[in-house]
């Protein structure tokens, strides 16, 4: 975790791991396929596993660096940590006679799975309800599941089923595990007419991006945790659904006067920034 004293500690152990990523060979198709029959066979498991591991270190900061960048407390190799765990369970539960997904796609969504959970645990002002949040890791699990098993993503409606869920259900969950590009034109929520510039009440912030596109993420960064929290909900980033400043303070949980304080200044600060 960041702290202001270890600075700098810190960043020399990113720049020496860095140097040492680098320098590792790449793994080929075939060393990779060797390398996971001597780990089902027992043959040179460990020495097997260890060179798996090295080798899938440059997939691991590629994804860690997706969700660093945006951190207040966690650091590249906290990420790169999860990683780690998560392609070593990865290891010990891919069975390629049982499983038509490759090795690949099976590690990348463990690896995935851990890093979106730390990034829950610990960089959310206002965390998740649990009940949400074991949802969510429930739903990665049976994805994982039914990646190894089809080969392929699955599609929602097929989590749906699994996890006995509407289909509506498990795309609020999805909304919730992932980040998503929104249009300045896009409604806010499924049945509203009101658009994410019409939330700001300036038709200038459509001048924020060329194409009128940009990711949600980009634009809330410029708020505060707290206001990112709340604004997340009224527009319906989240589950697809534009909540009343009643309904997001009953889901975070803090005081209606909070949430029309944090909401009226996050309008502000984000109408001050797109038209700057």
């Amino acid at each position: 975790m960041r702290q202001a004293h270890g600075e700098n500690l810190s960043l020399a152990a990113v720049d020496q791991y860095m140097r040492e990523v680098r320098q590792i060979p790449s793994l080929t198709a075939e060393e990779e396929a060797g390398l996971l029959s001597s780990i089902s066979r027992a043959i040179d498991a460990k020495q097997a596993q260890d060179r798996l591991v090295e080798g899938y270190q440059s997939t691991i900061v590629s994804l860690a660096k997706r969700f660093v960048r945006d951190c207040t407390h966690l650091e590249l190799l906290d990420f790169v940590q999860e990683g780690n765990s998560a392609l070593l369970r990865a290891i010990k539960q891919y069975d390629e006679n049982r499983m038509a997904s490759s090795f690949k796609t099976f590690a990348f969504a463990w690896m995935r799975g851990a890093m979106l959970t730390a990034y829950w645990r610990y960089e959310r002002a206002i965390p998740l309800p649990i009940n949400k949040v074991r949802e969510i890791q429930r739903m990665q699990t049976i994805h994982m599941r039914l990646l190894a098993q089809l080969g392929q993503e699955p599609t929602p409606t097929e989590v749906a089923q699994e996890m006995q869920l509407k289909e509506q259900e498990v795309q609020a969950l999805l909304a919730l595990r992932d980040q998503q590009v929104v249009s300045l034109h896009t409604q806010v929520g499924k049945e509203s007419v009101t658009s994410f510039e019409d939330v700001l009440e300036d038709t200038t912030a459509a001048t924020f991006a060329d194409d009128g596109f940009f990711s949600a993420e980009d634009v809330l960064r410029l708020l505060t945790e707290p206001e990112r929290a709340v604004f997340r909900l009224r527009l319906g980033l989240l589950d697809g659904h534009a909540h009343t400043q009643r309904e997001v303070a009953d889901i975070l949980g803090i005081a209606l006067s909070t949430v029309q304080m944090l909401d009226r200044r996050a309008r502000m600060r984000l109408r001050e920034a797109l038209v700057a």
